[in-house]
This record gives C-alpha cells, sequence and structure tokens, in this order.
C-alpha cells in the first residue's frame, strides 16, 4: 500500500488526483500496470499528459516521504488492513463489509460524519 500511497500523494501535489484518480485504479486494477513500481508509474503518468521529472521528484520528496509516513502510522493505529476502510473523528472505523454494503455504508457514514459535525459545533447561547 505503501506506493499507492506514494503515487496518490505524488499525484495530489501535482494538482493531478482528481483527474486521474479513476484511472489509477483502471490501470491497476484492469490494465495490470505496475503502479507499485516507481518507473513503471512515472512512465505512466506521463502517458497520462503529467510531466514525468515533475512526477519523479515529487514521488521522492521529503514531504510525500513524510506524508506517507503518517498514512503508515494512521494503518497502524486503526489496524487498517484493507482498502477502503473509514475513519470519522478518530473514533469510528467502517467499511463496505463492516456496514454490509455500499450503500448501508455510506448511510453509516452519513450519520457519523452529521454526529461528529454537531459535536464540534460551537454551543448555541442561551437567552434568559
Amino acid at each position: 500500500m505503501e506506493a499507492h500511497a506514494r503515487l496518490f500523494h505524488s499525484l495530489e501535489a501535482l494538482g493531478a488526483a482528481d483527474k486521474l484518480h479513476g484511472k489509477v485504479f483502471d490501470a491497476t486494477q484492469k490494465e495490470n500496470v505496475e503502479t507499485h513500481d516507481k518507473d513503471a508509474a512515472a512512465e505512466w503518468v506521463a502517458k497520462q499528459g503529467i510531466d514525468k521529472a515533475k512526477f519523479t521528484a515529487a514521488y521522492s520528496s521529503f514531504g510525500i516521504e513524510n506524508q506517507v509516513r503518517r498514512d503508515k502510522q494512521s494503518m497502524t493505529q486503526y489496524k487498517i488492513s484493507g482498502v477502503p476502510t473509514f475513519v470519522v473523528g478518530g473514533k469510528y472505523q467502517t467499511s463496505e463489509a463492516d456496514a454490509g454494503g455500499a450503500q448501508p455504508l455510506f448511510q453509516t457514514l452519513d450519520k457519523l460524519i452529521d454526529g461528529e459535525r454537531k459535536a464540534l459545533a460551537p454551543a448555541k447561547p442561551t437567552r434568559k
């Protein structure tokens, strides 16, 4: 998962994550592109119109290294063994398998997020 996190953060740093997110999934899962390999990922990214040198620099940068390190810490902290896994408010963790499917997952996430927003909302002043 480290290489995929590095790829995602590199694309994010280059402003291309939203544009290429689905394409990365297809490349990895359907086209058998070795996106976990730095050189193969750089070649693929270049074919998508991203400057290969900029991608390679981002991929190996200190900033991306730190982000990947934080990702690893979070995975260890939350005992994440697969993706996608969602953590809400640092307290609740769920996945499609845990929720019983995609629709129940998003219903659960909506409830958890709503609860966290309410908990974080500033208290309304009381009138006397």
